[in-house]
């Protein structure tokens, strides 16, 4: 699959623009993740560096932006190039049983750590899943999985948890392997939308400056 996504973008020229930074950036931590021996914790980080890659704007650099918005609307921008294929692939790939096991698992439940109502936090993101696999929505889907998948990249990257640690590996597992699998996916969309609106990737490469001998 990186191989054909490297392929992919090669094969839109010598040009360079915002897009090309993001998908080669993205590229690279995949490449990295592929290659991690350090078991689902490390591949997980370097395929969250790939997807933050995507979808990072420039005014995130603000601590204060809510960055699970980005996300969402991310999501939505990504899904409405192929709606029913993506929610196929990720069909074909996870069982009902899979896609509720991380939904119910309280570790990466936000609202287990911060609200007093987590218990029905939980009953209407596990109500909203099932009703996006009755209808086939994968924004839907999506959003919620990637909430799920951002508490364990917070635990992880934040130092919230214990590297290769024997406690709650379950999410850890099972995190790696969805963002393992839709990645890639994402990447694929998006390079069949080179001409999107994706908007302007933070830390953009600059020209290196001249030191000034009064600065």
């Amino acid at each position: 699959m990186l191989d054909r996504l490297w392929d992919k973008f090669d094969s839109l020229g010598d040009y360079r623009n915002d897009f090309t930074l993001r998908i080669r950036r993205a590229l690279s931590w995949m490449e990295c993740a592929e290659s991690c021996k350090d078991g689902p914790d490390g591949r997980f980080i370097f395929y969250w560096i790939a997807f933050n890659a995507l979808y990072g704007q420039q005014h995130l650099v603000n601590p204060e932006d809510r960055e699970r918005n980005i996300i969402r609307s991310y999501i939505e921008k990504v899904v409405a190039i192929d709606p029913v294929g993506f929610y196929r692939e990720i069909r074909g790939e996870f069982t009902d049983d899979e896609i509720g096991a991380l939904v119910e698992n309280i570790y990466v439940l936000a609202p287990f750590w911060t609200s007093g109502n987590w218990k029905r936090a939980l009953e209407g993101d596990a109500e909203q899943v099932d009703k996006a696999l009755i209808w086939g929505n994968a924004k839907q889907l999506l959003t919620i999985l990637f909430d799920r998948l951002y508490v364990l990249r917070n635990q992880l990257v934040h130092g919230g948890a214990t590297w290769s640690g024997s406690l709650n590996r379950d999410q850890v597992i099972a995190g790696e392997r969805f963002i393992s699998f839709l990645v890639p996916r994402i990447v694929d969309l998006m390079l069949s939308e080179p001409e999107g609106d994706w908007g302007t990737p933070y830390y953009r490469p600059v020209p290196q400056a001249k030191r000034s001998r009064d600065a």
